[in-house]
């Protein structure tokens, strides 16, 4: 019996072979893993695989599975036996009264035998999280994107030369001691082309103008949701960081914008130009019950730096507006938003009207 191998944190087995006799009970260890896999989901659903070989005596064996220290899921537990053995006949399997954290299989073999298998099981306390590191270019027309994931071993277990893998990337094979966190480099994208682009938009960011990166994911995989730490490369080598910005989930070709903060040399000024009541109805008593609007709206884009600036000017309507109008060229966001995209010479301004009408109102203007 190998006496390393009793570590009270380590999944251990236990086979007990009964002869008819009954006069001996043999209790039997296995070695070590041979082979560990981890598989880890982005809810940090960890799955864990590991290959072992048991022996098993002549006659009826009883091989007790128990995870004392290590917070599994029992009813996920899956063995499945690696050989085809012809003198060994699995039985059913148990869980003894009171446990939490063992299982028990009965097998029965004519003669001894070494039986590989593979046991799979749900634990809880091993977990991942994804950071990045963007460093864009000094003409900010393309980023070097380094991604970092950061694995947790909060178990009592540990795991030699494990094989991990993540929803997205290679497998890669690390160990994890007990307690341990390890950082592994999960893949670098060079060169990707960026574009620096500005917005305005009072309902996320006030009256400043935020400033954002903005590329596609051009990898085969989606991006892991985490933090991205921004910097800037000048001419001079130098690096400046730029802030920081989260990202959900991005599937493969999906936009990525990362927000670095606002700016003061590019400015949005908003002003209501007309809103006038059109088609007033009123009750009995020549009281106003619901009414049509007309209305303008302008926005004037200022653009105080030395390069043009492209900038997104976001509108937000209410529920009752209809019939937009305008000589700029915007898009529908959602039910009430609407986005124009304006690029301005550095030093100059550009002049966005919007005409809506509103709709059975009963109170109040469109804007």
């Amino acid at each position: 019996m190998r006496r390393n191998f009793l570590i009270a944190v380590t999944l251990f087995f236990i086979l007990l072979s009964v002869k008819e006799s009954g006069a001996r009970i043999e209790l039997v260890t296995v070695p070590f893993r041979e082979n560990v896999a981890i598989s880890i989901d982005r809810n940090n659903n960890a799955l864990v695989q590991e290959i072992r070989t048991i022996t098993v005596k002549e006659g009826a064996n009883v091989a007790q599975f128990d995870w004392s220290n290590v917070s599994i899921d029992v009813d996920t537990v899956q063995i499945q036996v690696l050989a085809d053995v012809e003198s060994v006949t699995f039985g059913s399997m148990s869980i003894p009264p009171g446990s939490k954290s063992a299982l028990m299989w009965d097998i029965q073999s004519t003669k001894p035998v070494e039986l590989p298998i593979r046991i799979a099981y749900k634990v809880d306390g091993i977990a991942w999280k994804c950071d990045y590191v963007a460093l864009v270019n000094d003409d900010e027309t393309a980023l070097n994107l380094k991604a970092e994931v950061t694995i947790a071993n909060d178990t009592q277990d540990k795991y030699k030369d494990a094989e991990i893998a993540l929803e997205v990337g290679e497998p890669f094979t690390q160990s994890l001691e007990s307690l341990e966190m390890k950082k592994v480099e999960l893949f670098t994208m060079p060169q990707v082309p960026t574009e620096k682009t500005y917005t305005s938009d009072p309902a996320k960011f006030g009256d400043e103008v935020a400033v954002h990166y903005v590329y596609e994911n051009g990898g085969d995989e989606m991006l892991l949701a985490g933090k991205v730490r921004i910097y800037k490369k000048d001419a001079s080598g130098s690096i400046a960081f730029l802030g920081e910005d989260r990202i959900g989930f991005i599937p493969s070709g999906g936009e990525v914008k990362l927000h670095t903060g606002s700016v003061r040399d590019v400015e949005v000024e908003r002003a209501v130009t007309e809103q006038r009541q059109i088609n007033v109805r009123k009750d009995l008593r020549g009281r106003i019950t619901v009414y049509d609007t007309e209305e303008s709206y302008k926005m004037t884009v200022k653009n105080h730096k030395k390069d043009a600036a492209k900038v997104m000017v976001r509108v937000h309507l209410n529920d009752f507006w209809e019939n937009p109008r305008s000589k700029g060229n915007f898009r529908k966001e959602d039910g009430n938003t609407l986005e124009f995209t304006v690029t301005v010479d550095a030093g100059k301004e550009e002049a966005i009207i919007l005409q809506v009408s509103g709709k059975n109102l009963i109170e109040g203007y469109i804007f």
